[in-house]
């Protein structure tokens, strides 16, 4: 799936997903539909913050890159997954432009 994610053109908040960081820095989302909240790192609050700026899935990738100077083969698989998991979970949808 993760490699299906890569083709995939502008990743999106899903219709009930809620986003928050806290005064104490603490980052969040919740799915309002299920209940269910799941706290981020600084990767996945950076991450989030690229979907909600419409961003592609490479671009993502791109800024990760640059952010934390990974390889660019290695950030690509690392948000691919990461987006994999935020799309089970209903948090996010995918379109192909």
């Amino acid at each position: 799936m993760s490699n299906l994610i890569l083709k995939t053109g502008k990743v999106k908040v899903g219709r009930h997903t809620l986003f928050r960081k806290t005064t104490e820095g603490a980052t969040f989302v919740v799915n309002l539909k299920t209940g269910l909240y799941y706290t981020m790192n600084e990767t996945g609050a950076n991450i989030w913050a690229a979907i909600k700026k419409g961003k592609t899935v490479h671009q993502i990738a791109a800024d990760m890159v640059k952010h934390f100077r990974m390889d660019r083969k290695k950030a690509e698989r690392e948000v691919a997954g990461y987006l994999e998991k935020l799309g089970k979970e209903k948090l996010i949808t995918f379109s192909h432009r």
